[in-house]
């Protein structure tokens, strides 16, 4: 599949659903290696995880960093981005595409490493800490969160909303906030993507 046909793909998914993609336009390949630099291959086999992937901006990057041992399993909702990526994705035999929701991904194994686009952002409150919470769930001791957040968007979005619904945004990015306040190892900052974002890396402790 072309990068063009992605690209269309992506577009109309977001004119349609917009509160679903929550994103402008597919991130930058700089962001991608940013997100992904912490998922290294080593001598025992790696479950990795990617969670609202798109159209896979991310997923080649971080499934050419692993050996054919190791498994990447690729979490995405929209159906039409799993089309896209199923097909993307047809030769390389340990990248698994799901469509579900990652709320209802419960595997019987744990992630060393996880790669999340999810746009927080669009998300109710209660779902926001939801996902949070099954993140810990599924993480190994010490297993590794990437994620990231388009830098200006949080100040614009709050500017634009009635007051009420500017009380539940600034209750959901103090959720985040915790979130990262438990667990962050670093953020970088990435120029070079549309919009410029930060990611923020995690360590999932053990309780």
């Amino acid at each position: 599949m072309t990068n063009l046909k992605s690209f269309l793909v992506f577009a109309l998914e977001i004119v349609k659903k917009p509160g679903e993609v929550g994103a402008i336009a597919p991130s930058s390949k700089h962001l991608g290696k940013v997100i992904s630099q912490n998922v290294q291959s080593n001598s025992n086999p790696l479950n990795v995880i990617e969670v609202g992937p798109g159209t896979g901006a991310f997923t080649k990057i971080i499934a050419d960093k692993l050996k054919k041992e190791d498994r990447l399993d690729v979490i995405e909702y929209n159906p039409e981005f799993v089309k896209v990526l199923r097909e993307k994705f047809k030769s390389y035999s340990n990248v698994f595409i799901h469509c579900e929701s990652i709320t209802d991904w419960k595997p019987d194994y744990k992630y060393d490493y996880m790669v999340s686009s999810l746009p927080f952002n669009v998300f109710e409150i209660d779902f926001v800490q939801k996902i949070l919470s099954h993140y810990e769930d599924i993480m190994k001791p010490d297993g590794i969160i990437s994620y990231f957040e388009y830098m200006l968007f949080p100040k614009i979005k709050k500017r634009m909303l009635s007051q009420d619904k500017k009380d539940n945004f600034i209750k959901l990015h103090k959720v985040l906030s915790d979130f990262r306040g438990k667990y962050q190892i670093n953020k970088k900052r990435v120029f070079r993507n549309f919009p410029p974002a930060n990611v923020y890396n995690l360590r999932i402790r053990a309780n």
